[in-house]
């Protein structure tokens, strides 16, 4: 699999870590193959020009995905309390109305455990009709290691792929 990421604060190191491992795993350093960084430009200073530039460069990052993976959707508000991100909301709409696959970590808890209880309450109309999809689903809300999240997850795309192919 090939990762597309906005180098979220808090999570993007994570995942650039997770691909350069699998990277050794697989023995080969062609990480530009594996891996598109977009870090978000946080530079811009007037905010009806950052919320634009924003929207098209989350159209832009999802319309290079097949799948779109929801974890965590919390972000620093400006007196340091924790808030929903408001921009993952937007990204979950951007990637439905995309037809991306659409996997919600609703055990990472904040906007994606959101996301993952809308999916759940509409799945017979977002995913496919397959055996172990429902428990492959609500697996993804469950509490585990770091290794066991990403674990169900890779499963849960691995699921919805094979029934894909096959009712082709």
């Amino acid at each position: 699999m090939n990762v597309i990421t906005g180098f979220g604060l808090g999570v993007g190191h994570h995942i650039v870590n997770g691909v350069l491992e699998q990277l050794d795993k697989e023995g080969t350093q062609t990480i530009s193959d594996r891996l598109i960084l977009r870090p978000f430009p946080y530079a811009i200073a007037d905010a009806g020009t950052r919320k634009k530039r924003w929207r098209s460069y989350r159209r832009d990052i999802l319309s290079k995905a097949g799948v779109a993976v929801f974890l965590f959707g919390n972000k620093k508000g400006n007196n340091g309390d924790i808030l929903p991100s408001d921009g993952m909301l937007e990204e979950f709409k951007i990637a439905t109305e995309m037809g991306l696959l659409v996997v919600p970590v609703g055990a990472t808890g904040y906007v994606a455990r959101e996301i993952y209880r809308i999916m759940f309450s509409i799945r017979a109309d977002h995913y496919p009709k397959i055996t172990g999809l429902v428990t492959a689903l609500q697996a993804l809300s469950k509490a585990g290691t770091p290794n066991q999240i990403v674990s169900r997850v890779i499963r849960f795309i691995e699921l919805v792929s094979e029934g894909m192919s096959s009712s082709d």
